[in-house]
């Protein structure tokens, strides 16, 4: 196991922020009880299109996660990002099962509808294999792993879709806590921890540079170059 503390660079960082990184539990309750509760009124009011089946996985990954990194050894106060991201998964799979009648519970696209059918059906086999193998830091970054390729479904449907349905303000503090979460386990010398803020981290990413390019790249390649692609002309460009 790599041992962060031991690092001049993990030393220097924690003289650097002092007891600033004490304080990062509570200001992760604060920033994403904010968060969760704009994301999940805006699911309520149908502002944005998520896939459901999406939510279910992080729902129950997000509890693996956090059970295999305390039976590891880690401390509660370092994954706290992870706790936090268990109220909210289940906050909007609920959301969107109650309020959105009409949603399907799998994507409409063939390659979507099998990596999400993949990623559930994975997440059960680790809960399963872990129960009996007790292998505590493999389910963790198996679940990791399914945590990542759950994302994919959500950038797909970014990359093609002609208008951006998410909002800027909620992934961008995801984002900060995320690499806030990556810090706080890089510090304290917690591995799993560390690598669900990596994991967060890239994952958010993602999603913020596809809303970007479907915001503001596309749109300027349009009119620098005097060409709209037929997915694009729904966007009202130049108007």
């Amino acid at each position: 196991m790599l041992d962060a503390h031991n690092t001049w660079s993990s030393r220097y960082l924690g003289c650097l922020l002092g007891d600033w990184s004490d304080s990062m539990p509570t200001i992760y309750v604060g920033i994403m009880t904010g968060v969760s509760t704009v994301y999940i009124t805006k699911a309520w009011q149908r502002q944005t299109s998520p896939v459901l089946v999406t939510w279910v996985i992080f729902a129950f990954a997000t509890v693996l996660a956090l059970w295999t990194a305390l039976s590891f050894g880690e401390a509660l106060s370092v994954n706290v990002p992870n706790l936090l991201d268990i109220p909210v998964t289940w906050g909007v799979a609920a959301v969107l099962v109650y309020r959105r009648r009409d949603i399907k519970f799998f994507p409409a696209e063939k390659l979507d509808k099998w990596l999400t059918a993949l990623c559930l059906v994975a997440t059960v086999v680790v809960f399963v294999e872990w129960l009996i193998s007790h292998d505590h830091k493999h389910a963790n970054n198996c679940i990791q792993v399914i945590m990542s390729v759950a994302y994919i479904p959500t950038w797909r449907g970014l990359y093609k879709a002609d208008k951006n349905p998410e909002a800027y303000g909620v992934w961008c503090v995801i984002f900060i806590v995320s690499a806030l979460a990556m810090l706080m386990g890089f510090l304290r010398g917690q591995d799993v921890a560390m690598k669900y803020g990596i994991r967060a981290t890239v994952c958010v990413g993602g999603v913020l540079l596809l809303m970007v390019r479907l915001d503001y790249y596309l749109p300027t390649f349009a009119l620098t170059n005097g060409t709209i692609p037929d997915w694009l002309r729904k966007k009202d460009i130049g108007a």
